[in-house]
């Protein structure tokens, strides 16, 4: 039977505590190390693949030099590169001041998140046609008025940008999500060479941008990703 895989989001003060979880689930770990993350292997097949966020600039050791077995718990590992791990996590949830820019052709979500807490956002809902299968006249119409829709909503953003973001910064890191093509128009447009001249911080994954995922921005920004697979049965 085929094993399966799934993607989980780990915060980061629960690292530790998930860590103990997965060896008494699973067995005795190992640790490698790869170019962009961290493969954990229990003694059953299942695997953990940590996924690095590039924007930390944190490595762990390159090498693997042990394991820990369930009863042991992460506090006493000894290994070079499962505390490696825990130097990113530690560095994923260090206070920091993040500016968050999320975009997509229904809407956007800005925010400051300070020290772990949101301290303002605006979420706002926009209409973008949509693409149509029409053609001729009907079509270029239609690709008009997206045009002109997507731009009223990159102004739209870009003047929130001005009076929410711009106010608030310097920032330590810039967390974009959405819809890509839209974020890097948004940040080309000089009105935002500010925000733009910002380091890149976490690119947030969302669907629909919606308020409840202002209570949500801490988290996220602090998540350990995680890969899963486990052997068929």
């Amino acid at each position: 039977m085929a094993g399966s895989s799934r993607v989980v989001s780990v915060p980061g003060e629960r690292w530790e505590r998930w860590v103990a979880g997965f060896a008494e689930r699973h067995g005795e770990l190992s640790w490698q190390r790869l170019d962009d993350a961290v493969q954990v292997t229990a003694s059953d097949g299942t695997s953990a693949l940590v996924l690095i966020p590039t924007w930390l600039n944190v490595r762990p050791p390159g090498q693997s030099v042990g394991s820990v077995r369930p009863t042991d718990g992460p506090s006493r590992r000894t290994d070079a590169v499962a505390d490696g791990v825990q130097q990113i996590v530690a560095a994923l949830v260090a206070p920091r001041r993040v500016a968050v820019v999320l975009a997509r052709r229904a809407g956007y979500l800005l925010a400051v998140v300070d020290g772990g807490a949101v301290q303002a956002s605006k979420v706002s809902s926009r209409h973008v046609q949509g693409r149509t299968a029409a053609g001729g006249w009907s079509q270029q119409r239609y690709a008009r008025r997206r045009e002109n829709q997507t731009a009223a909503l990159l102004d739209a953003v870009i003047v929130s940008v001005q009076k929410l973001i711009l106010p608030a910064l310097p920032v330590n890191l810039l967390a974009t999500g959405g819809d890509a093509a839209l974020i890097a128009q948004l940040l080309a447009d000089p009105r935002l060479a500010r925000l733009a001249a910002v380091p890149a911080g976490p690119g947030l994954a969302v669907g629909g941008i919606t308020r409840t995922l202002v209570g949500e921005l801490p988290r996220m920004l602090s998540s350990v990703t995680i890969r899963l697979s486990e052997p068929g049965r």
